[in-house]
This record gives structure tokens, sequence and C-alpha cells, in this order.
């Protein structure tokens, strides 16, 4: 765009601010002094100032241009970033000079403006500079090639496809170091800016660079076209046509969607990979120079990323995978991480504002050490939340952690990292595509669903689990919807998936998806095996109590697994040992309510063993810390330094009677139990019969009175064995006894039997609470469904028919275009039926083009069972 001189309103002036909050430039007064001689030559008038106070919008009012000299790190507060921001809107003129690139990293506003944020330089040395634009006020006076000492700066990423280049940096002039940006290195730019404009040099760090007779009228020239007072093209070239999209890496060379965030130059294109060294960086907490951020326009709406990543990661936090990057303080990363060649885990981690959210404990996803070199990361995002998953063969996913939230991200892009923690730590991450789908791209639907697996259970060490295991499938298609699930076992016949898998023998389950495009993927497959069961004899449960763990296997039906490791059965012995960890083995048929007691026969074989009895918590899903922050544990380890974590102390709270304990306690390698004993909210703890602890609970976000209750793994080389668990009360079903009868006892009764009048009758139950269809995607095509189960009851000779009333579901205020559909799998039944299950599936379409207001939606459906015929 030209600008031409105008007339100003009030006399010429410029403002010089040269405030710094980090590193501070020595050359700042010669270049304070340069620019009062530049406007005494130009008449314009110039102010200096270092006061923040000065942005204001009635102060900046009188200014043309305003000059940032050398500033450093984060100098304005919001109101003053305001002022700045109304300032430049309203036509105002803006001059960066060298470090303008170094200052306020979290105002992305500000990053806009300048261009682009400093990254790296090497020492003071000549260089050439190529002058691009020989005809703006700034270069005109400048020889096509200008070579000139300074400091000069690599940048974070190019700023060329969103600026008017004036010159460039000819790296091959001198040594650019780390962080080396290649045959495309601005060093000086301009561009029209919401209203206002912007000119920017990478040159002034010297004291000498302001005597210099180029350098002051190249800067002579900036601040005369920003301020208005002359004119200069400083149009930004009309980019070349290119879409966001999938990347198979064919050719030599990244396709023009890519653009790349400090770029070392040293990835290549080729056979089909694109491979990027693992340079030293780092982005965890405020700031961040993770090199070779490799990344593209994000799509909108719900879209799913994937990527094939080979990576030998040994040592130094050698990493892989993917990222959605809105800057250096807000991304969300997930990556396979490598402390040491023992140590490997995949992560996921978030930072909002330069404040990361990271738990080891909850945002890890632990791998075997047979995992691949070559294996696969996911993103998946809908709603501003992004899920990620790993898979070791692009089949069978397992989440990363928690879930991250990108809503906050106003113009994120997504792509790949690779780089290590260690500069002495280096590998090669080679990256055989990357696939994104979804997010409102159009054109026909040719992609099938993706599927995903997850396998739960009770497992053991060798990687079986206990009794059986549920697979649980699920599938997604970010075009035109799923139409349906399919598995089997083996290579038997397909089925509907309409719920999780049990099985109980050993095998393979294979499953697939189809889409409603008519797209079916290929089917993948989850080997699934199941523990063998040694025989045992059940423990004979104490008087009053129920054994639910009596030594067997079977006995185990009703526990779930939270969290890593599990337990297994111990060969010749019916016990089962502790293995891995930390997770937590719980009860999850009932919760427990007080009173009640658990009375757990364990056993453990060295001063570093540990487990624990945990108690009162509420349902922890997968999460084996839930227990721990709103539970208690009534603890098992010998000889932690903190009495208040030693046996039978109710963990980190009170310690357990030192003295009853050394007394009732037995060494190790032999059983000991331990009752735990729970009226309301008092907590007593019994060791071989001995109380030894005594607590009543101080904190109301937990309830020992009420909760579900499990047995802790610790971890490895935390060995424990258990060998029965048994409750009594807490509102479980009581036994009934069994009398032993003695020799020669006998007994009779006598009784009629007479006709018994079975009324007529129709009965009609829905098993479980309100249905839930999860969240709807608006602009997304796709059919929600769940299924649920009915219950039938009919003492008719005739028929019963069952017959349903629906409607559309609504928000109170505004209500979907399409119907909800309710399929019962059966409506006519002839004769007698007792509670009969039906299934029944809820669906609804949400079409792409349906407008959809936000809130909760719901619909009252009424079952209907009559009579038929007579």
């Amino acid at each position: 765009m030209v600008f031409a001189g105008a007339e100003a309103a009030h006399a010429q002036k410029v403002l010089v601010f040269s405030k710094t909050a980090g590193f501070r430039h020595d050359s700042i007064p010669q270049g304070i002094a340069a620019i009062q001689a530049i406007g005494q030559a130009n008449n314009f008038a110039v102010d200096a100032t270092e006061d923040a106070t000065k942005f204001t919008t009635a102060n900046l009012d009188q200014y043309d241009a305003v000059v940032w000299l050398s500033t450093t790190g984060d100098v304005l507060n919001d109101a003053q970033q305001a002022a700045f921001e109304s300032y430049i809107r309203a036509g105002g003129g803006y001059v960066g000079v060298h470090a303008a690139a170094d200052t306020e990293y979290s105002w992305p506003w500000y990053g806009e403006l300048v261009g682009a944020y400093f990254n790296s330089h090497p020492n003071n040395q000549d260089a050439k500079v190529d002058v691009i634009d020989r005809a703006h006020p700034s270069t005109s006076h400048l020889p096509a090639a200008w070579t000139r000492y300074d400091e000069w700066y690599n940048y974070r990423e190019s700023p060329s496809s969103k600026v008017h280049v004036l010159a460039k940096l000819d790296e091959t002039s001198y040594n650019a170091g780390n962080g080396a940006m290649g045959a495309d290195h601005p060093i000086a730019w301009c561009r029209s800016f919401e209203g206002g404009r912007s000119w920017y040099t990478g040159g002034g760090h010297t004291q000498e660079s302001y005597s210099e007779a180029n350098f002051r009228q190249h800067l002579a020239g900036g601040i005369r076209w920003a301020a208005g007072y002359v004119s200069g093209d400083c149009s930004v070239p009309e980019p070349e046509p290119c879409t966001a999209t999938s990347d198979e890496f064919e050719g030599t060379a990244l396709g023009c969607q890519w653009s790349i965030v400090r770029s070392t130059n040293q990835h290549t294109v080729s056979g089909g990979v694109l491979k990027v060294p693992t340079a030293p960086g780092d982005l965890y907490g405020g700031g961040g120079d993770a090199p070779n951020l490799i990344l593209q326009k994000a799509p909108s709406g719900a879209w799913e990323a994937t990527t094939k990543v080979t990576i030998n990661a040994q040592a130094g936090s050698q990493q892989a995978g993917l990222i959605l990057y809105q800057n250096d303080d807000n991304y969300i990363k997930a990556v396979l991480l490598a402390r040491s060649s023992s140590e490997k885990f995949m992560e996921i981690v978030q930072e909002i504002n330069g404040s990361p959210r990271y738990d080891a404990s909850q945002d890890r996803l632990n791998i075997p050490s047979d995992w691949p070199t070559t294996f696969y990361v996911r993103f998946t995002h809908q709603n501003g939340t992004i899920t990620a998953a790993a898979s070791r063969d692009g089949s069978t996913w397992q989440q990363i952690g928690r879930t991250a939230t990108s809503s906050s991200f106003t113009s994120p892009r997504i792509g790949l990292t690779a780089v290590t923690n260690d500069g002495n730590q280096r590998t090669d991450a080679s990256f055989d595509f990357f696939r994104i789908t979804g997010g409102g791209t159009g054109g026909p639907d040719t992609t099938p669903p993706s599927v995903t697996s997850s396998v739960d259970g009770i497992p053991t060490a060798a990687g079986a689990y206990l009794n059986r295991a549920k697979v649980t499938v699920s599938a997604t298609d970010f075009d035109s919807g799923v139409e349906k699930i399919e598995w089997s076992h083996g290579d038997g016949a397909w089925q509907t998936y309409t719920g999780p898998i049990e099985v109980a023998q050993t095998g393979q389950v294979r499953f697939r998806a189809t889409d409603k495009a008519g797209n079916t993927s290929d089917f993948s497959t989850v080997d699934v095996q199941v523990a063998a069961a040694p025989t045992c004899s059940p423990v004979t449960p104490e008087p009053g109590f129920q054994a639910l763990y009596d030594g067997t296997i079977q006995s185990l039906k009703d526990w779930t697994m939270a969290g890593p490791g599990g337990f297994q059965p111990r060969t010749g012995d019916c016990v089962i040992d502790a293995w891995g960890g930390m997770g937590l083995l719980w009860y999850s048929k009932q919760q427990l309510v007080a009173p009640y007691t658990i009375r757990a026969e364990w056993r453990i074989y060295g001063d570093d063993d540990n487990s624990g009895v945990f108690i009162g918590f509420p349902d922890p899903m997968d999460d084996p810390w839930k227990p721990v922050s709103q539970g208690y544990e009534i603890q098992i380890d010998p000889t932690d330094g903190d009495p208040t974590r030693r046996t039978a102390s109710i963990y980190s709270f009170q310690a357990a009677n030192a003295g009853q304990l050394a007394l009732a306690l037995k060494p190790h390698g032999q059983w000991n139990v331990m009752e735990v004993e729970v009226t309301d909210q008092l907590i007593v703890v019994r060791i071989n019969g001995v109380e030894v602890n005594r607590y009543t609970s101080p904190h109301p976000e937990r309830d020992p009175s009420a909760g579900f209750f499990g047995i802790q793994n610790d971890g490895a080389g935390a060995d424990v064995s258990y060998r029965s668990v048994q409750v009594k009360g807490g509102g479980l079903p009581t036994p009934t006894p069994t009398p032993t009868p003695e020799p020669g006892d006998s007994t009779s009764v006598d009784t009629d039997v007479v006709a018994s009048v079975v009324p007529r009758a129709l009965g009609l139950s829905f098993v479980g609470g309100p249905v839930d269809l999860g969240t709807f995607v608006p602009g997304v095509e796709k059919e929600y469904s769940v299924n649920a189960t009915l219950k039938v009851l009919s003492t008719l000779q005739g028929t019963a028919k069952l017959s349903v009333t629906s409607g559309r579901m609504s928000n109170a205020e505004f209500e979907l275009p399409e119907p909800l559909r309710v399929e019962p799998a059966k409506t006519s039944w002839t004769g007698p039926v007792a509670n009969e299950d039906v299934a029944v599936a809820f669906k609804q379409l949400i079409k792409r083009t349906d407008r959809i207001l936000e809130g909760t939606y719901s619909e009252t459906v009424t079952f209907t069972l009559s009579a038929g015929t007579p």
C-alpha cells in the first residue's frame, strides 16, 4: 500500500520509548541522540521516555509515530497495551529497532505488529545485507549489497509471508549460529497494520550503528514513513494459494501449507519421509526456544490429526510427536519422551498463558519396554477439547493422560515437533505422514472412520487378564458420521457392536466401522489373553463377614483395576501378588455405607514393600489418585521416615500407636490381618486383633462413612500379597449361615400344595437412569446413538405389544430439526414373558446445516405395554 504524506492536525512529533524489563543495550543513549538529530534535520520534534504511564489514548494522540528503541521484556500493563492498540488503529505509526523484537512475548497483538519475535543471535560480526526494495525511503540510498558490522538476530520464524521485505541477510556471508534461518532471513520490513503503519529494522545493537551514515539514513527513512511524513510502498504480495491439508511427504520439500518456527534448516524430505533432527530446546514454562516446530493452520470445527513417527529416543528428554501451537506460551503437545533407555513414556503437556498444566501421575501413558520405535500419535479436537492418543500399530489406541483445552486459542496451528532438552543427546525423528480429517474441509467423503479399542480388566505382569477382559470399541468419522461398528471373535461372524465385549477366553477380537457414505475401515484386531486360574478352595469367612475376595480368581469378578500395574495369582499358592503401579484394585459392585468393617489378610517381604487399604472414595474411573485425594488410606509400609505414613497409619493424617503396633505386627513373610472398622466418621484400625489407631475424620471433602474401597499396588519392588478381603456390614446383603448338621439329626415338615392364582399382569421397567447421547457437534453431520434396556413382564395368554411415543429434543427455547428416533429390538410377545431384556436404540441425527442453539437438550420418551389379542 502507498501512503502519501498528509498534513498533520498537530505539530509533527515522534515519541521514543526505550523501557527495558530484560537485557539493556548500552547503545540506547546513542540511539535517542541520533533520532533527536534526525528529527531536527527533518523538522519534527522528538520526545524520549521510559515511563510506560505515558501510554494513554490522550497522550499518544499527539505523536505521529512511536519508536520502540531496543525495548526488552514486558514493558506495558493491560491498560497501556489497550491504549497503544487504539493508537495504531487510529492511524498511528510504529517503528521497531533491534530488540523491539525481544519484547512483549505474551502480547500476541504486539507480535503481529512487530512481525517476528527474536530467537537467537551469534557473536557480533560483519554480514552482507541484500537490499530487496531499493525504492522505499528507508532503503533507497543503500547499495544492493550492504556489508556492515552488527549483532544479527535470528527470528522464531520468517515474517516474509505477511510483511513487505526491505532487506534480507545473506547467511553465506557470516556465521548465523544456532537458529540460522537459511535463505529466507529478513532483517528489515514494513507493512500497514490495522489502520496504522509498522516498520522494523534488526540493526542497531552497537553504539557505532548510530553514527554510521547509511544506518542513520535507513532509520530516518523508516521513522518518516511510519509517521506518514513521506510515502513508500509497503504492500504485501498476495500469498500463493495454499490449503492446509494432509501430507504424505512425497517429493523433496515441504508443501506450501507448512511454516517452521525456529527452523535449523536441517530437515529433509525424501522417499516419503520427513526427517527432523532433535535439536536442543524446550517450550515448558514461560517463553520457550524449541526449534523446528513444523506447522500448518489448524482447521475449524471438529477434526482429527494423526502422524506416524519413528524415533530411537534414549536419553536427554529426546521427544517427538504432535503439537497444537498458538505461541510459545499457549500450546498442547503429545510426544514420546525418553529420560533414559529404561524410562520412556508418552505424555501430554498443556500450557496456557505461560502456565503449564502437567502432572506425571495424570498426564502420562506408561508404555511397555517393547514399545516400538515406530508408532502413531493422534489428536482429536471437538468443542475446544483435545484428546491425545498413541498406538503401536495405528489401529488400537490408548489415551495419553487427561484431555486438554484449546478454547482460548484464537488462531492455532497444528503440526509436528521433535526436540531434545540436552544438546549432547541428539537423534533424528522421521515422520511418514501427517493426516488430518474433518474441520469442514468439504468435498465427498472418501475416508473411512477411525476405530479405536481399549481393553480393561485386572492385568497380570505377563499381559493376561484375571477372569475376563472387557473390550470397548469406538469409532470417529468427522465427515458423514459413523453408521455402525461391528466385531467378531477371531474369524467368526460379524456382529453389531452395542456395548463393551466380555471376553472370557484367550483369543482375538476383530472390529471395524462403516460411515454413512458407505466407507468401511479395514478391520483391526486386539489379542486378549485370559489368565489360567489356579485351583483353589475358597477361604471360609469369619462369622458375620463376607469374603469379597476369597483366594480364588473367580471371586474377583466384581473388582476393577484403576491405573497402571495390577495383581496376579502366585504359582502354587491361593493368593494374589501386586505388580507395577501405582494402581488400585477396587470393589466396584457397590459402595460401602457405615457401619462396616473391612478385614484384609496381607503379607509383605521386605522393608521397602508398600501397599494400603483405601476407603470412602467416589468412583475413581481409571484414576488411582482420586482415592488418594478424596478418600483415606490405611497404610502398609514398615519403614517410612514419616510415622504418619507407616503401617496402620491414616496416611499423612495420623500415625498408629507405635508400642501397640510393635506388639501386634508379625515379621516380614508372615500373614497379618488388618481390620478397618468405620462408624460414621470414626475409623478404628486393628492389626491381628489389637487396636493400634483411632481417628475421627475432620475433613468434609473426605467421607469414610460412604464410598468404595480397594487395595493398592504401589509400584515396582513394593511387593505385597493378599489372600482374602472380607467385609461385615456396609449395606452388603447379609449372608445366611448354613447350620452344620450333627450325625443322626433329621427334620421334616408337611405342607399342602394348593392351586395358586396368577393375576393378569403387564410389567415394564427401564434399566438405568436418563439416556445420554453425548455432546452434539454443530456443523458436522452425524447420527448420535446409544443403547439402553427395557424389562418386559407379561402373564397374558394372548399378545402384548410395546409402543413408543417421542418427539423432538429441545432445550426449552429451541427444538432440534430432526426427530428423536427410538427403536426397540422387539415390540410384540405371545404368551407369558418373565422380565425379558429388550434392547432399545436411541438415535438423533444432526445434519451439517442444522442450526443448534447452545444448552442441554432433552425429550421425554413414553413406553407403553398393552394387551393385544385376548
